[in-house]
């Protein structure tokens, strides 16, 4: 008896061991909400779109109605405020649509104030890996020319010249905290896959996180220019028709 009471009293002190111990806090998505609202919607009607984002803080940036779609902007901050504080922490969501029917939502964001972007990508990626996708693909460089990076990622959506990767773990080895913030040099990250909305929708996605460098001019003596380097995180669906 007094064995099983000794057996008993020792799994019970190791059960409140293990319970008192510090656990390690789960890295989460700060703006998890909003990427699973931007997911949801893509087959709504742009009004039902942004009235879904404006209950995530969201506010009308621009709107332009051309002949054959419109462009729709949304942003989280006062674009009419010049503080640094402001320009650093704006998201931008912009949709392009003809009719009811939505063919492009793009999401960017800036992680300049990320302490370490490369776990913030990380986490973006693993959470739209969690929605389900196909047909994936990844790729990166630390391009030397930063005009050529633009006009290969951007303009011609060209990624012969980069490199590749197998799988998503490889593409986070490559990605390094000090690079990103090393004010000389410029980088890219980006995945492209396929994926197919609950009502059978199908839009071609893309995560992108790529830094830029500029010279920003200073406004008197006690603000002076300053060498400036982005770090900027896009994400992008665009309906494949």
């Amino acid at each position: 008896m007094r064995t099983k009471l000794f057996i008993f009293s020792l799994l019970s002190a190791l059960f409140l061991m293990v319970a008192c111990e510090p656990q390690e806090p789960k890295q989460t998505l700060p703006n998890e909400a909003l990427i699973n609202t931007i997911i949801l919607s893509l087959d709504s009607t742009p009004e039902q779109f942004a009235g879904a984002i404006a209950i995530q803080g969201f506010k009308e940036a621009a709107l332009y109605n051309f002949s054959a779609y419109s462009y729709w902007s949304f942003t989280n901050v006062n674009l009419n405020s010049d503080s640094d504080y402001t320009y650093t922490q704006r998201q931008l969501i912009t949709i392009i649509y003809k009719g009811d029917a939505i063919n492009s939502i793009t999401y960017d964001c800036y992680l300049n104030e990320e302490k370490s972007p490369a776990d913030y990508y990380r986490l973006f990626s693993k959470k739209i890996a969690d929605i389900g996708y196909s047909d994936w693909h990844g790729y990166y460089d630390d391009p030397t020319n930063e005009e050529t990076m633009i006009n290969n990622i951007f303009h011609n959506k060209d990624y012969s010249s980069s490199k590749t990767v197998s799988n998503r773990k490889e593409l986070y080895s490559n990605i390094s905290n000090d690079s990103l913030h090393n004010p000389n040099t410029v980088q890219y990250f980006l995945e492209t896959f396929n994926y197919t909305h609950s009502k059978n929708s199908q839009w071609a996605g893309r995560i992108l996180m790529y830094s830029s460098k500029y010279f920003s001019s200073g406004m008197d003596e006690d603000h002076p220019g300053k060498n400036v380097k982005d770090i900027t995180l896009s994400f992008s669906l665009d309906r494949i028709q």
